[in-house]
């Protein structure tokens, strides 16, 4: 008997395994409206709270197409997510590579260069500069393979740059390359998640803090919410001011940024 109950049970679940899933039900455009009023009623809507600082991308070759640098900076923003990059032509020497990158504003940049004379890539960390150089990329190339290369070297350069970090992942492109050839053998050619913590962790170090989006609501609790604007910022602004009315006399203070974490109210009598 006991045999029969659990064969019937594993039955059971695997009909419920491929069984079609319930359709999920379409709202009608009356009942969307209805649940963005809810979600503007609740939250107050959302604000933009512009970033601090930039990282700059500065261009001094004719190689690489703009297009195809576009594409990779294109790449980083999505990484570096609301992070400002800058990116411009410049001229690039060793001797004047940290007052341009400082006259950009920028406190960590990578040029793109074509000198024959420097190497694949320089990496200066404390003077917040990096070079792609394409030149020694050009050898036995045609524009697919140079491209290619390029966006590896790009990938590389700049995880270090700004992050100063090495992927633990074996088939990032940050890893060890002395020449084309080891270049040609990485199989990765994107950003990793790594270098996404990274860079995001190090970036504030350095000055440049991301921009922050939020609901009027968490702007209120963090107390950084300008005066409101509308009906439902004006609930929600003294609603929150009531309750931090109740609240003790001296509550912790929140860095804008930070998750909030609201100070536990005294206990009833």
């Amino acid at each position: 008997m006991k045999r029969l109950l659990i064969a019937a049970a594993l039955a059971a679940i695997t009909v419920g395994a491929y069984a079609e899933p319930a359709k999920r039900q379409e709202l009608t455009p009356e009942q969307k409206a209805a649940r963005a009023e809810a979600r503007r009623r609740h939250t107050g809507g959302f604000l933009e709270f512009p970033g601090v600082g930039k990282i700059a991308v500065l261009n001094a070759q004719k190689t690489v197409t703009q297009e195809e640098i576009d594409k990779n900076v294109d790449a980083l923003r999505r990484l570096a997510r609301n992070v400002e990059i800058a990116v411009q032509d410049v001229e690039f020497s060793l001797a004047t590579a940290k007052s341009v990158r400082s006259g950009v504003g920028a406190p960590a940049a990578v040029y793109l260069v074509d000198d024959p004379a420097l190497p694949m890539s320089l990496i200066a960390i404390e003077d917040g500069w990096g070079v792609v150089n394409v030149a020694p990329l050009k050898a036995g190339a045609d524009e697919a393979k140079l491209n290619l290369r390029f966006k590896k070297e790009f990938v590389r350069v700049a995880s270090i740059v700004f992050t100063g970090a090495k992927s633990q992942f074996k088939n990032s492109p940050l890893q060890s390359a002395q020449s084309v050839e080891d270049l040609d053998k990485i199989v990765g050619e994107n950003f990793g998640i790594d270098t996404m913590t990274t860079m995001m962790n190090h970036l504030p170090e350095i000055g440049v803090k991301p921009g922050t989006r939020m609901t009027y609501r968490s702007a209120c609790m963090q107390g950084i919410a300008p005066q409101p604007t509308n009906e439902y910022q004006k609930v929600i602004w003294e609603e929150i001011k009531a309750q931090r009315s109740e609240e003790p006399s001296n509550p912790m203070k929140i860095v804008p940024g930070q998750r909030p974490i609201r100070p536990r109210r005294p206990a009833a009598n």
